[in-house]
């Protein structure tokens, strides 16, 4: 089954801040070879005019990436993008500030970073969804609190 654009986001986001997390405060290649099922081989399309095409996975990869840079959730050296991901990512302030959120709902009081570690350990890839997704509207509400 292909997952939908959002659903590529969310996992993606998902994961990409599970390895932040753990690093933190230091700073990792972001790297869609450690992100796409497959590494080099799913990567790139071998069959394209010049073999050096991204394949739609990667390019989801570095689309999440760039986007949460962009934004201000991940910080990186600059002019640091490749082809395939970013050097020295490391998790900004805002980003880690939101991973450090414990949802009053939760009983267990684990941090939305250590689910988010913890969901992409276990393979449990809705979950990881969901968790991204509370992730993202701690950011939001962040970003739109006076």
């Amino acid at each position: 089954m292909t997952l939908s654009n959002i659903d590529a986001f969310d996992e993606l986001t998902g994961q990409i801040f599970a390895r932040l997390y753990e690093n933190f405060p230091k700073p990792i290649y972001l790297d869609a070879r450690r992100f796409v099922e497959g590494g080099d081989t799913a990567c790139f399309n071998a069959d394209s005019f010049t073999g050096a095409e991204l394949t739609p996975p990667a390019e989801a990869f570095i689309n999440t990436a760039t986007w949460l840079v962009q934004e201000g959730y991940i910080s990186v050296r600059p002019n640091s993008k490749s082809a395939t991901g970013f050097s020295d990512a490391v998790l900004s302030e805002k980003g880690l500030i939101a991973l450090k959120a414990v949802p009053d709902s939760l009983v267990s009081r684990a941090t939305l970073g250590e689910r988010l570690v913890q969901s992409v350990k276990a393979g449990t890839t809705e979950v990881l969804k969901g968790v991204a997704n509370e992730v993202l509207s701690v950011l939001v509400k962040s970003v739109s609190l006076p």
